[in-house]
């Protein structure tokens, strides 16, 4: 356990020196896969690609989905035959990338990351211009647990002391994404104690730094932010939301322990124009299979504390047959917790 969470904290501190620019060249995204590019997926589509493919990732710099991307990319010219090239286009949850996305053609040569949040829970909340039916899924890449946090000088370091101090107190949490699933898995918990609460909307890299200077109370990440800095003492993580707890914090219970029953966590998946020709998301699948497959990649992926998502539960159309079932079930627990905008 504590090998893996100092790989991590050394693997954030490389990959964080990367993201500074909020995007990534071709000879910057496949520093990792110095081999000739030798792609291994079948049927490839004549003249595909010949060219750097773009992967777009709706949160900013610094952050898990921001490290994930830049994992994968390591891996594109040895399996794509081509340079994965990063771009951020962080905003509103994930929202605005995924709107601007809507335009993009299916060539092939421009990408989605996505997490499941932006079509599970953000159409519940806000006003959004489309749907998982717009989309077409290429791969379905991990799974992150989510992870109720503090910091040392925090006036609660639990959550019964949370309890406690929100009966008086008006508690600052923040999130990543109005709407996003960590954003929501917050509201839904502090809705159901029964406190005062305040949203502050922040970018991927602010949301540690903010922890970290007291500007908030408490936040939900994903363990892959709070390894870097859980060494030093600075963040307590108090719940989990997942259905039982969790390897890389054995000892931190999940709020259905503590008395609270509720469930949350997101996973990750990649995402193409929907007029993508078949053999196109196919070729894709399988390059992307095969880096999340690479021993080095995958190594570095389970090393930020995320759950790869097994083959056979990650082709396209697993991907969206669950992607299909989440939208109707988080959707139901939040007309019933009261949060959808549709609700009542």
């Amino acid at each position: 356990m504590q090998k893996k969470k100092v790989v991590a904290l050394l693997l954030t501190a490389a990959l964080m020196v990367g993201c500074s620019s909020g995007g990534s060249t071709a000879q910057e995204s496949s520093t990792a896969a110095s081999e000739p590019a030798q792609s291994t997926a079948a049927n490839l589509p004549e003249g595909y690609p010949d060219k750097p493919i773009t992967m777009i990732c709706p949160w900013g710099a610094g952050g898990g989905s921001d490290i994930l991307c830049r994992i994968l990319a390591q891996g594109g010219e040895k399996y794509l035959g081509q340079p994965i090239e990063v771009v951020n286009r962080d905003g509103a949850g994930g929202v605005i990338a995924t709107t601007e996305f809507l335009k993009e053609k299916g060539d092939g040569y421009t990408i989605l990351f996505e997490g499941s949040p932006v079509f599970v829970s953000q159409p519940k909340l806000n006003e959004v211009s489309y749907s998982e039916d717009d989309f077409r899924s290429i791969i379905a890449t991990t799974e992150d647990p989510i992870v109720l946090t503090t910091h040392k000088n925090s006036p609660f370091k639990t959550l019964d002391e949370m309890l406690e101090y929100g009966k008086e107190n008006t508690i600052k949490y923040g999130n990543t994404g109005a709407g996003g699933l960590l954003d929501v898995a917050q509201k839904a918990l502090y809705e159901q104690i029964g406190v005062q609460y305040t949203g502050i909307t922040l970018s991927g890299g602010e949301a540690t730094s903010s922890l970290l200077g007291g500007h908030i109370d408490v936040i939900a990440l994903h363990p892959i932010n709070i390894m870097a800095n859980e060494e030093s003492g600075d963040f307590i993580p108090m719940a989990v939301f997942s259905e039982e707890r969790i390897e890389q914090y054995p000892d931190v219970p999940t709020v259905k322990e503590l008395g609270y029953d509720m469930q949350f966590e997101i996973w990750k998946m990649i995402m193409a124009p929907k007029d993508t020709p078949d053999e196109i998301i196919e070729y894709l699948y399988e390059g992307f299979n095969n880096i999340m497959n690479d021993p080095d990649l995958r190594q570095k992926i389970e090393a930020t504390g995320t759950d790869i998502i097994p083959e056979g539960e990650n082709t396209p159309e697993a991907t969206d047959a669950r992607l299909k079932q989440d939208v109707e079930q988080t959707g139901k627990v939040l007309d019933d917790l009261g949060l959808s905008k549709t609700a009542g």
